[in-house]
């Protein structure tokens, strides 16, 4: 019966506090499945509010990525409305062996977790010795040419065949620097297609190619090479660069050219009682740690994906899902996310806007900035408006989750709503780090005076007379 509730109860520490009605609540099938429709788990809630609010959330919301499954438990398949990819691409341990100590020509960076926080690819970075890590100081992040200092390089190779989206055995072959391999891969990847009305086979022999020694010839091969060109059909363009260029330098430009321009990772080590859970930022294309999973995704609206995963009220639905030290990806792909179909334009400029100016501070985003239509130069940083846009977005996106201001409230701070003797706990840290720091809990109040803004109607703190041009020019 889907309609039977059962009571349940966590982090109980002596039997009287099964009578605290505030330590109970009740879930029905319905709301396990919503909450969890993946592994059909239940959700360890510390009270009562966090599991209404968090049943709100959901019924309101959608996860990110809902499997579908045949009788027999196997998946069939799933709804991925952002098109999102889990990846990883350098194991700190398994693949030590192709980290250098020293950066040199056609070396990338290693990308580790710890150098990024919300919004922010240069949060730390390791010192000039390269043993122990500092926090970014605000001088260095106002300059747009700095960039971290990594622990690890990584040749450009291996980064670049990781990244591309050509075919793995072409990426490969060409990374190994074999000819023949590549001439190989080349001729699978192209046999059977026609180029401006001219069969592959007389392409291949203007690139060189002797065709009967490169041309798959079994049933088995034939069926592989036509996978390679239905992954990535190459263009009369791109064939022609083979031509001009040569194969290694073209295969080289293509690879490059069919890369993303920039990454949005995550930090896999959290904990649900730091002062913040799900971290996430932008970053340039380069190597990349296992502790800082990839979501990958060719959705021209990403930037609102980073914005939903970076604001207040997802984080809050996070701390009730982490069990442990990771945020694992079957606990990311169970997350509450708003589909792009559900962001109407007026949602898209106000969160564009605001995303663009947190990311954008150094150029090394400049492909990012100039992918949501704005060719200026990058923002300084400024750590009081920085903490402005963020609230303005936590508070749009908690009316994006349908909640209410004592909702928005209890998430920023429970003992606003209970009292001191409440129980359970939100971003405590979070608070009390702020009040050593500003004297405030700053960001409670940010974020309320954006709400009460946004159900007034009227203008946010941060669109002043500046605002309103970069706002003319991503319309443009």
């Amino acid at each position: 019966n889907r309609e039977v509730e059962a009571d349940f109860a966590f982090f109980l520490t002596h039997p009287n506090q099964l009578d605290d009605d505030i330590r109970r609540f009740k879930l029905t099938p319905e709301d396990l499945e919503r909450i969890n429709p993946n592994t059909k788990t239940t959700p360890i809630f510390r009270t009562q509010p966090d599991a209404e609010i968090t049943r709100k959330i959901y019924k309101n919301v959608p996860v990110l990525i809902r499997y579908k499954y045949d009788e027999e438990g196997k998946t069939i398949g799933e709804e991925n409305p952002w098109g999102v990819n889990f990846s990883t691409m350098f194991h700190m341990s398994g693949d030590s062996g192709l980290f250098y100590d020293e950066t040199a020509q056609n070396r990338l960076p290693l990308y580790e977790a710890k150098f990024i926080w919300h919004y922010d690819h240069r949060f730390a970075t390791f010192d000039d010795q390269g043993e122990n890590t500092r926090d970014v100081t605000l001088e260095e992040k106002r300059n747009p040419d700095y960039k971290i200092t990594p622990r690890y390089w990584v040749n450009e190779k291996e980064v670049w065949v990781k990244l591309t989206n050509v075919p793995k055995e072409v990426a490969e072959a060409w990374k190994s620097g074999d000819e023949e391999a590549m001439k190989t891969t080349v001729a699978w990847w192209i046999w059977d297609e026609e180029y401006d009305g001219i069969p592959a086979s007389e392409w291949l022999e203007k690139l060189g190619f002797n065709t009967k020694k490169y041309l798959p010839e079994s049933n088995t091969d034939k069926r592989n090479a036509r996978k390679m060109s239905k992954e990535f059909k190459l263009s009369d363009v791109d064939l022609k660069l083979l031509l001009n260029e040569g194969i290694d330098q073209g295969l080289r430009q293509l690879i490059k050219a069919n890369m993303p321009k920039w990454l949005l990772g995550f930090r896999d080590i959290t904990n649900a009682t730091n002062d913040r859970t799900f971290i996430t930022s932008f970053f340039e294309p380069t190597a990349v740690s296992n502790k800082m999973p990839l979501l990958l995704s060719t959705n021209e609206s990403l930037f609102l994906l980073e914005a939903n995963l970076n604001s207040l009220p997802f984080d809050f639905v996070s701390r009730q899902k982490i069990g442990g030290t990771s945020m694992n990806y079957f606990i990311a792909e169970q997350l509450p996310i708003i589909r792009p179909k559900n962001y109407n334009e007026v949602d898209k400029m106000f969160i564009r806007q605001r995303v663009l100016e947190l990311n954008y501070t150094s150029y090394d985003l400049k492909p990012f900035a100039e992918s949501l239509g704005y060719n200026g130069e990058p923002f300084t940083w400024d750590d009081e408006r920085r903490a402005l846009l963020k609230a303005e977005l936590d508070a749009y996106y908690a009316q994006l989750y349908g909640l209410n201001r004592e909702e928005l409230l209890y998430i920023l701070d429970p003992e606003a709503v209970y009292g001191e003797d409440f129980p359970g706990e939100t971003f405590r840290v979070l608070k009390n780090k702020e009040i050593r720091k500003h004297g405030e809990y700053r960001t409670k109040r940010l974020v309320l005076e954006a709400w009460d803004r946004l159900e007034r109607g009227e203008p946010m703190m941060s669109e002043d007379e500046g605002y309103e041009i970069l706002s003319s020019q991503l319309q443009d």
